[in-house]
């Protein structure tokens, strides 16, 4: 924690390009070594580490929960996920007015959930798959059909993102289902705000 905060709180005053192992070693009064026992790069250390999807069987049951909209489920499954990645609050805070006064730094932040990103898709691939019953494009290749939920999914995840830093919790997040209830109202509501500047059809 020491040392994400050093990175950040660095980069934010000196700037992105201008932080360097050292100097965030010496902020967290951590030597180098310890340094990289905890992290794998100096951009992990600013941006967070790469983010996994949460274990199958409890993406498998989220899904199961709403098989009729596969982005909604896959958009609850990614937050579970990124949830299940414990960040200090601080730190978050951090992350986040570095995005804002440096906004090309953004690219780097969104690069830790590239693999994330690519876990959805296999997931959502499979889960098609499994229930052909359910494709609402069975035109198309399962492996195109499951990046379409999956983009849905992380479009309405990137309108939802300032919303949620500035809101206050509204939900116990101790109980999942009251959470993913909680999520699945947001997916709704903003998806029809998104239809909303869809031309006609």
């Amino acid at each position: 924690m020491a040392i994400e905060r050093a990175a950040v709180r660095l980069a934010c005053e000196l700037g992105y390009e201008n932080v360097t192992v050292a100097e965030v070693c010496e902020e967290a009064d951590v030597s180098r070594s310890t340094f990289f026992n905890y992290m794998t790069t100096l951009d992990a250390a600013i941006f967070g580490h790469p983010l996994e999807i949460i274990d199958d069987a409890r993406a498998w049951a989220i899904l199961e929960a709403d098989p009729h909209n596969l982005g909604r489920a896959i958009h609850q499954v990614a937050l579970v996920s990124v949830g299940d990645d414990e960040v200090d609050p601080v730190v978050m805070a951090g992350r986040r007015r570095l995005i804002q006064e440096q906004p090309h730094t953004a690219v780097h932040w969104e690069a830790t959930f590239t693999r994330l990103r690519h876990q959805e898709m296999e997931l959502a691939g499979r889960w098609l798959a499994a229930h052909p019953e359910l494709r609402k494009m069975p035109h198309l290749s399962l492996a195109r059909e499951a990046i379409m939920h999956v983009v849905v999914s992380g479009a309405v995840a990137a309108v939802l993102m300032d919303e949620w830093a500035d809101a206050p919790a509204v939900v116990d997040t101790t109980d999942e289902q009251q959470v993913l209830r909680a999520m699945a109202a947001d997916y709704d509501r903003t998806m029809a705000d998104i239809r909303m500047i869809l031309p006609d059809a």
